[in-house]
């Protein structure tokens, strides 16, 4: 469903006008000749826990980075 809103009334329904956008309806907020459109984000995944030092780089890494000749290489 589509509807157009005023932001007065929108301000004294807050929560009424976002539990329709959250449910997938079309919510236009209009201010003076503004059209604003309300949308639901869904609440982004956590980012994992990285143990500390996990992204601490070997010292392979670390001569290959300095241009450093490692075991590999030689």
């Amino acid at each position: 469903m589509t509807s157009t809103i005023r932001f007065s009334e929108a301000k004294r329904n807050f929560a009424r006008v976002g539990a329709r956008a959250k449910r997938g309806d079309v919510v236009y907020l209009q201010h003076g000749p503004d059209r604003f459109q309300l949308v639901y984000h869904p609440p982004a995944e956590p980012v994992p826990h990285r143990p500390p030092g996990h992204f601490q780089p070997t010292a392979q890494d670390l001569a290959e980075i300095n241009g450093a000749r490692t075991d590999e290489t030689a």
